[in-house]
């Protein structure tokens, strides 16, 4: 199933910072996303390797700066945990 990142935002109740008609066919780890790939950030601690991934776009905590790259912010929830996308 292909998503466009506008969709995405919209299922996994993220704000979207960037370009909302990319389209997503996957997800990965960062150190082997493609371009078209999603690629999660827990942390900031882990925003440097978000950073040097080819994917274009991140799902990532409000706050975390990822410049050049498409970001779905979500507000961290208790624990830390983002929110789990309900995308079926």
């Amino acid at each position: 199933m292909r998503w466009t990142v506008g969709e995405l935002a919209k299922a996994i109740e993220a704000r979207l910072e960037g370009d909302g008609t990319l389209e997503i066919t996957g997800v990965a780890a960062p150190e082997r996303a493609g371009a078209k790939q999603l690629i999660y950030v827990e942390a900031a601690k882990h925003a440097e390797r978000a950073a040097g991934s080819v994917a274009s776009c991140v799902v990532a905590p409000e706050g975390i700066a990822l410049p050049g790259k498409t970001v779905f912010a979500q507000r961290q929830e208790q624990g830390g945990i983002l929110r789990k996308p309900r995308l079926c």
